[in-house]
């Protein structure tokens, strides 16, 4: 048996967390954290299996910007985003 493809859904908002769960759970293993405290908790444990992240930006405790600039530090990957106006697209 082939193993799924990893992706964590980072999102505070539970009905978009099940949405997103529902579309892609027959094709990957779908990980779900409600901040992003609670993403680098699950990288902590499980970070080199994780093939996605979907990282909301705003949301309580700790927002996506704020995962992101800690997750840069710590290792590479590829940074996309649909907001023109984002200081990495500068």
């Amino acid at each position: 048996m082939i193993s799924q493809k990893q992706i964590l859904i980072v999102e505070d908002n539970e009905i978009n967390r099940m949405l997103l769960r529902e579309i892609l759970s027959a094709d990957y293993q779908v990980i779900e954290a409600e901040n992003g405290l609670e993403a680098l908790s699950v990288l902590k444990e499980r970070g080199d299996t994780i093939s996605l992240i979907l990282l909301d930006i705003t949301m309580p405790v700790m927002d996506g910007y704020t995962f992101l600039s800690i997750v840069k530090k710590r290792s590479g990957f590829f940074f996309h985003t649909g907001y023109r106006d984002h200081p990495e697209r500068q």
